[in-house]
């Protein structure tokens, strides 16, 4: 898998809870349900540090926004 495919996949995942919940940001505890692989944790980070994902605490709770 390649960032690309993980971006597609974190973005169909915001867009069903989007539509479902109303939120457009995913939790912590969320990232494995997303699929993205070994390197999930990788990608996180490189979307981080591309300021194409922020790092936010909702309720307690660490969560990854969209930018």
């Amino acid at each position: 898998m390649d960032l690309l495919t993980a971006v597609e996949k974190i973005n169909s995942s915001l867009n069903k809870k989007a539509k479902t919940k109303g939120y457009s940001y995913f939790l912590q505890d969320e990232i494995a349900s997303l699929d993205l692989g070994p390197k999930s944790r990788v990608y996180l980070l490189l979307l981080t540090r591309m300021n194409r994902l922020v790092v936010e605490t909702i309720d307690g709770l660490i969560s990854y926004r969209v930018l």
